[in-house]
């Protein structure tokens, strides 16, 4: 899945300033607000071409320092720190040679630097301990910055990722990762663990997490780009009135040595339609500084699925030489479906600001009925609910606990009961139709024990693009167990936020809804549609759903979860598999009527309904019943539901 700049966050949530407790995290313990920076502290500018003699710049992904953290539950060892500059980014600069890092430093419980040893080093393999490293020593302020000349000049070759960093002995009480807590997914927050320096690091990307650690390559060469900019991120709204112009922003980055005042940038639509932006910038651009800008009014005539892509081509009038492009997907229609909103939450009985997540649920229940809500329990081993691969899923994509995503496209702050947090989400996702549409029925076979799902998908338009289906189950009423809660005895506008949760102490053993307790496969059913679907035709797809599994715990403590079939439900999702987006969802109760005692297994068959032809793709053989058991012919079939079993598997299906 892709991260993408739709909403900013403080935009969703309105009034929930009040509950902004502090975050929750496994991983990291940030500085104490007193040992924080005090003020915004940029990183070291680099000169510019107006000094003849400056022929140097230095070179990362970090903004200003914000804050510095450390790893919990690590008592001993040796630190990695790292970024890598990616082979596209080192194009600018091929023929120059990495001369030094600048090195902020971090924290500690005496708001003093107390890693003051380092050992720094530049390369092309970090699967195994850097052969060349040059010792360097930093100072004692807390956020200063300290330059580390290579002992051996690394020359950039554009060959393959460069890896930039340094490396130290633990300490208790420091806070040594000094970052800009501006979240991407780029790699630059290079993090890795080791016991002994021989050993081989394992280096874990925590970019999404605390944003770029704040370490810059000081770079030199007699051939330095002057005027170069990158675009580092691009965010295009999903949907565009068809005639109507588009409008997007882009972040972009300053990669030469010169501040840079104007740049163009050139919008392509499908590989057509080029258009060409000037924009001048309200102040300069300083050296390895980045800023946003909103592109508006480009014209557009593609309809269905396109991409936009956008190519830095000037700055301050200067052209860019082998710019590299950035693209992301919109569309444009006019015919459409309903949508179904996907709400998913990440929660957990023992996180004491999870309460607020709860809140705005049941919120979100009374006031949206229509968004469909998955609340996803993980985030502590010792969690009765946990769905493990579901839980490793949404650990990824969100910064702490609680937390949620809308749609997979849209980071969500759980605001509680607050009445203007989710108008803005709600308001985009209304204003446009899906193209896609998913039926889904769940009825339970002879033996009570399994639940049968089919799901009949639909698409308004046709489309070249690999689209997946996953299948969620969900179920109400789960408990009773205990909830950590931190607002428990909150009065005024914090209570009413928080509703029944600010008067149920923490602790308190309670009933759960919106409780995942499974997950077909992530991110989809393989094989679930054709390459290429076609405008109007249904495409039917089935599982088989356990109602007991081996994880999770059950209130009596008893290993395990059992699903109650009367408080549960089952969600479809169909997924594009390029950006990891919700196209459109559908849920169904499950239902003890209807088909039953049918065998189902996971064998790639597919079946579509087209013209009023029911077509079986993938089976030996088939055969159509109708619903009261006589069989037809799946050629010119009247409207109505029919049964389609093949060897492997029994699937209803709707025939318009």
């Amino acid at each position: 899945m892709k991260k993408l700049l739709l909403f900013a966050s403080a935009a969703l949530l309105g009034g929930s300033s009040l509950l902004a407790g502090p975050r929750v995290s496994e991983l990291f313990t940030a500085a104490p607000a007193e040992f924080s920076p005090k003020a915004d502290l940029g990183m070291l500018k680099s000169p510019t071409r107006a000094d003849e003699e400056a022929k140097y710049l230095y070179f990362g992904y970090a903004e200003e320092v914000s804050n510095a953290y450390s790893f919990n539950n690590v008592t001993s060892g040796y630190i990695y720190l790292a970024f890598q500059i990616p082979v596209a980014d080192q194009a600018p600069y091929i023929g120059s040679k990495i001369t030094g890092l600048n090195i902020t430093t971090g924290s500690s419980t005496n708001n003093r630097n107390i890693i003051m040893n380092v050992d720094a080093f530049v390369t092309d393999n970090i699967t195994k301990a850097p052969e060349k490293v040059t010792s360097g020593r930093l100072t004692m302020s807390a956020y200063a910055q300290k330059e580390v000349p290579l002992e051996e000049a690394y020359e950039i070759t554009g060959e393959s990722p460069i890896y930039v960093g340094y490396r130290f002995q633990y300490k208790t009480g420091a806070y040594y990762l000094p970052v800009d807590e501006v979240p991407t997914n780029q790699l630059t927050s290079l993090i890795a663990i080791v016991q002994d320096l021989n050993e081989a690091p394992i280096f874990a990307n925590y970019a999404e997490d605390i944003g770029s650690l704040c370490i810059q390559a000081r770079l030199e060469g007699d051939n330095l780009p002057e005027n170069v900019i990158s675009i580092s991120s691009l965010a295009c709204p999903e949907y565009v009135v068809p005639g109507s112009p588009i409008s997007y922003q882009a972040v972009v980055k300053n990669m030469g040595v010169n501040p840079v005042n104007s740049i163009e940038l050139k919008t392509s639509i499908s590989g057509n339609d080029d258009y060409l932006s000037t924009v001048t910038l309200n102040s300069p651009l300083a050296v390895a500084s980045s800023t946003l800008v909103d592109i508006a009014g480009v014209p557009n005539s593609q309809t269905g699925l396109f991409n936009v892509s956008v190519t830095p081509v000037k700055a301050n009038g200067v052209d860019i030489q082998n710019a590299a492009s950035v693209s992301v997907a919109c569309s444009s229609y006019s015919e459409g479906y309903p949508r179904r909103i996907v709400v998913e939450e990440a929660t957990g009985n023992w996180c004491q600001f999870c309460t607020r997540g709860m809140a705005m649920m049941d919120y979100l229940a009374e006031t949206y009925p229509d968004w469909i809500r998955i609340a996803i329990h993980g985030g502590s081993p010792t969690e009765p609910m946990l769905v493990p691969g579901y839980n490793n899923w949404i650990s990824t994509y969100v910064p702490g606990f609680p937390f949620a995503l809308v749609n997979r496209a849209v980071e969500l702050e759980p605001a509680g009961r607050s009445e203007t947090a989710y108008v803005p989400v709600n308001d985009y996702y209304t204003s446009f139709p899906s193209y896609a549409k998913v039926d889904v029925e769940a009825n339970l076979n002879s033996d009570d024990n399994v639940v049968e799902v089919t799901s009949n998908s639909e698409f308004s338009l046709d489309a070249d693009r690999k689209y997946l289906i996953s299948y969620v189950l969900v179920e109400d009423h789960v408990g009773k167990y205990s909830q950590a809660n931190y607002y428990y005895g909150a009065t005024g506008e914090t209570a009413a936020l928080l509703g029944e949760y600010a008067n149920i102490p923490s602790g308190s053993k309670i009933y759960f809804n919106d409780v995942v307790r499974a997950i077909n496969s992530y991110p989809g059913l393989e094989n679930a549609f054709p390459a290429t679907v076609e405008k109007n035709k249904t495409y039917s797809n089935s599982i088989s759903m356990p109602l007991t599994y081996t994880y999770g715990k059950q209130p009596n403590g008893k290993a395990g979860t059992i699903v109650d079939p009367a408080n549960a439900r089952v969600v479809a999702m169909i997924t594009d598999s390029e950006t990891g987006i919700i196209i459109n969802a559908g849920e169904a109760k499950i239902s003890s009527s209807g088909v039953k005692g049918v065998a189902t297994d996971e064998a790639q068959v597919t079946i579509e309904v087209a013209d009023g032809n029911i077509i079986v793709n993938g089976a030996e053989s088939f055969e159509v019943y109708s619903l009261d058991g006589r069989r037809v012919a799946p050629q010119a079939v009247a409207p109505g539901v029919y049964v389609v079993k093949t060897p492997s598997k029994s699937v209803k299906v709707l025939v318009k």
